[in-house]
């Protein structure tokens, strides 16, 4: 496993894992960590994710969600759980697999989502690598999956969500960056459509 992974035992080393406030206090300090190098290593990012993971085992999932609010974890329940599912991933918790990760954690989210063992021919083809967007990783989890690309509509929907928090600042610093790459690619889609040949 990473290298992180013993960074996070040794933090919960002394906490009461049933306390709440405790795990907000180590979470926090991940997140601190994770943000410092966002864009740049994945690393931090899964620290922060093997720690959700360990806090829900303990606490249960009523008691976990006290852990989200004005002044507790540094990112809502949502980003939680999408961490959590990137650590549950046997391809991208391989240490083997590591140096190529890409370090956003949407890009992550959605390459979580690939069957284990396809996923892990990716890697090994170098199809998956640092320099992957978010937008590769839907594309070749739809490829992979034998569908087309995500519906217009979709992409529209998810966009009018993630904007309508960014305008009430209700998202963190790495859902500013996550929504500008959204908003590229869907304007992107939405030209590419308005310049399409009349059938």
């Amino acid at each position: 496993l990473f290298r992180s992974a013993t960074g996070v035992a040794d933090a919960l080393g002394s906490i009461d894992k049933h306390n709440p406030a405790d795990w907000i206090r180590v979470i926090n300090a991940k997140w601190d960590e994770a943000f410092e190098l966002y864009g740049k290593s994945a690393e931090k990012l899964m620290a922060v994710g093997l720690t959700y993971s360990h806090a829900k085992t303990a606490l249960g999932y009523r008691h976990f969600g006290k852990l989200f609010g004005p002044g507790r974890s540094r990112t809502g329940q949502d980003t939680a759980e999408k961490l959590i599912k990137i650590v549950k991933s046997p391809v991208l918790t391989n240490s083997a697999n590591c140096r190529n990760l890409p370090p956003s954690l949407n890009t992550l989210y959605r390459l979580s989502k690939i069957e284990p063992a396809v996923l892990q021919k990716s890697f090994d083809s170098g199809r998956v690598s640092p320099m992957m967007s978010m937008r590769e990783a839907g594309a070749l989890a739809a490829e992979l999956d034998g569908k087309t690309q995500v519906e217009t509509e979709k992409d529209l929907d998810y966009f009018r969500k993630t904007l309508g928090g960014y305008l009430h600042r209700k998202i963190s610093p790495i859902a500013d960056q996550e929504l500008r790459q959204d908003v590229i690619a869907v304007l992107i889609k939405l030209l590419q459509g308005m310049t399409e040949p009349a059938a």
